[in-house]
């Protein structure tokens, strides 16, 4: 929270109208992030709802914690790090994150450890903002986003994934599929312990499978019949298309 209070003050002070800017404490930052995830709770059709005195949007609880301009000037100024090092990772699509992606990825891993049976799987984000690695995914209620694969137990997100782009030349330099290579990251502090994995056909084939294996990992899930090494004898079964 620190990191986030400095670099949205930073930004401000760069900006040409930074004499208007009232400098944001850590306070006024919790009780930004507090009314974010009471949005998602309670939806509104505009921000400004929120804030609403009109009987069928009012909500209290909204102008006490903050008031509505003062949110706004926060939302718009919202910042994780500082510009000036990106020089230094010009090839990172996720640096405007920072380093609070990597603590709050680093934290889910460090409160809980999952039981025996995990699954992996992709969520779509809704985003229809300018962003080279957003994706259009129709099957998603979504559809237009940014993709994310997910390794979870029973609803608890145990580490994940940002899709970038990138990938292909990540499974390249480590000599695996993208899928081998996405599946592999997501569980290598999970590596030799025993865990049993459920994947989809997206995920599943046989090299993957002999991968886990080979770190003591079991996996169960649905199999395209074209995957390469598959057994002809699965191939040719009349249950596969």
């Amino acid at each position: 929270m620190n990191t986030i209070v400095t670099e949205t003050n930073r930004l401000t002070m760069e900006s040409p109208d930074s004499e208007s800017w009232e400098t944001v404490t850590a306070d006024d930052m919790w009780r930004f992030f507090a009314l974010v995830i009471l949005m998602g709770l309670s939806k509104k059709p505009r921000l400004s709802n929120y804030w609403s005195r009109k009987p069928i949007y009012n909500n209290p609880i909204f102008s006490k914690t903050l008031l509505r301009d003062r949110f706004q000037r926060i939302l718009g100024r919202l910042h994780f790090v500082n510009n000036a090092e990106q020089a230094n990772d010009p090839n990172n699509r996720l640096f405007k994150l920072g380093i609070v992606y990597k603590n709050i990825t680093d934290r889910f891993k460090a409160v809980y450890t999952p039981m025996t049976n995990i699954s992996i799987d992709e969520t779509l984000s809704k985003w229809r903002g300018r962003e080279s690695f957003r994706q259009y995914i129709p099957s998603k209620a979504a559809k237009y986003g940014i993709k994310t694969f997910v390794l979870a137990e029973a609803g608890y997100v145990y580490c994940h994934h940002i899709y970038t782009g990138n990938e292909k030349e990540a499974a390249a330099a480590a000599g695996m599929s993208i899928t081998e290579n996405i599946v592999m990251c997501l569980m290598v502090s999970l590596l030799h312990l025993g865990y049993k994995l459920w994947m989809d056909n997206w995920y599943n084939s046989p090299g993957l499978a002999k991968r886990l294996l080979a770190a003591r990992i079991h996996v169960c899930g649905t199999l395209r019949s074209n995957r390469k090494e598959v057994p002809k004898l699965v191939q040719k079964h009349p249950n596969n298309s």
